[in-house]
């Protein structure tokens, strides 16, 4: 998975299966969706459990869930979503020349596939059904990740945050007020306990910011501290954490926040970052 983004491009949940927010809304086993057989304008959601908040629901299978009927000569991105009651449903996206996927809170449901619905397309078929379930088989983060929301933030270029989750490598992420995440232009980390965001322009919305999370790296922890000791472009990180999806986030030898050129999840065991120019510093990889 390779993911591209500019400084203040708006970006969409379900494309951004590696950020932390979904450890606490995830999927811990099943849930797969696929497209039903024989093929129709439906999908089937598989028996599995998800991690809503870190409480565990169970999500029952679903034989035949509709997808609205496609548009004639546009293109949409539709997403399947899992809610605390553990019911599936879909949030038709908008049809279009270049379609965009659906758009959605992602504090009030799990996503587990995207839906690419052609023009009329009179079947869903397997090509179509996107896989952007975040798996984590763990705690759910219960216990070890806390989460502050830093909300009400109204065109300000710079903003401090007090989260107080002890923790000097925290995920940050911001959303505006549509719910679309939004990169800031810099994250620097003042303390384990502070950090100021800055946004060119001037940004409205909130900011979430997750850590306090604990245990080292290996297949036993959740967590993986990559230290990158020389300047490159391209950072190979070693994990071990024994899960192909996961979150990582960057920090130069200053501590500010790297927005990374891409971000490719390789394997169980690695995954390889590039940059816009050589850096060094740290990468934090969570499972």
């Amino acid at each position: 998975m390779v993911l591209k983004f500019q400084p203040n491009e708006r970006a969409f949940a379900p494309d951004l299966n590696n950020m932390a927010l979904q450890l606490q809304y995830s999927v811990k086993t099943g849930v797969v969706v696929s497209a039903s057989s024989p093929n129709a304008m439906t999908v089937d959601v598989a028996v599995g459990t998800i991690w809503f908040n870190g409480a565990e629901i169970s999500v029952p299978a679903v034989l035949g869930l509709p997808i609205t009927a496609a548009h004639p000569s546009l293109d949409r991105i539709d997403v399947v979503l899992i809610n605390s009651s553990g019911v599936a449903s879909v949030i038709t996206g908008t049809p279009a020349t270049t379609p965009k996927t659906a758009s959605y809170d992602p504090t009030s449901y799990v996503a587990v596939a995207r839906i690419f619905v052609d023009d009329g397309s009179v079947a869903i078929i397997p090509s179509q059904v996107t896989d952007v379930r975040v798996i984590n088989a763990g705690t759910g983060g219960v216990g070890t990740i806390g989460k502050y929301v830093e909300s009400g933030i109204v065109s300000q270029s710079t903003v401090s945050v007090t989260h107080n989750l002890d923790d000097l490598e925290p995920v940050v992420q911001c959303y505006d007020n549509f719910l679309n995440m939004i990169f800031p232009s810099t994250v620097v980390v003042n303390s384990s306990n502070n950090l100021t965001v800055t946004f060119t322009p001037a940004f409205t919305g909130k900011i979430v910011v997750q850590g306090g999370v604990t245990g080292g790296g290996g297949s036993g922890g959740v967590t993986y501290v990559h230290n990158q000791v020389t300047s490159s472009t391209t950072w190979t990180i070693v994990h071990n954490l024994g899960q192909q999806i996961v979150q990582v986030m960057l920090y130069d030898s200053a501590g500010l926040w790297i927005q990374p050129q891409s971000i490719q999840l390789n394997s169980s065991t690695q995954c390889t970052v590039t940059l816009l120019s050589p850096e060094s510093g740290q990468a934090i990889v969570i499972r």
